[in-house]
């Protein structure tokens, strides 16, 4: 897939932009410490300041590729009925976080590389 930049935005900003929150990606999902709703908290937080930053660089289609709200709505929504440690819960929910993650690291990835090749 390439991503376009709106008018006005350049191929070597977005290629930085997608870098950087590829590095910022790669560092939460790193941190295996913490509890899952830590690690999801911070997954959430980082969806949000990725869609501050993409949403003057790409048009609406690249931006939903880059970041999938649907993937997002189920993290958010699992976060927040998430009950008490236990009984395998925190198993589920670091399985859940870590799949988006890892899924949203290898799109940005995929992206930052082409934008690198193409600029």
């Amino acid at each position: 897939m390439i991503v376009t930049p709106l008018p006005g935005s350049s191929r070597e900003t977005l290629q930085g932009i997608l870098t950087n929150l590829l590095n910022q990606l790669t560092n939460i999902r790193g941190g295996q410490s913490g509890s899952a709703v830590s690690r999801a908290s911070a997954y959430i937080d980082w969806f949000y300041e990725a869609r501050r930053q993409l949403r003057n660089q790409v048009r609406p289609f690249d931006f939903e590729r880059l970041l999938s709200a649907r993937s997002f709505e189920v993290v958010l929504a699992t976060t927040a009925t998430f009950p008490p440690p236990g009984l395998g819960e925190e198993r589920l929910l670091n399985g859940l976080i870590s799949t988006e993650m890892t899924e949203r690291a290898d799109t940005l990835r995929d992206r930052a590389n082409r934008a690198a090749y193409r600029g």
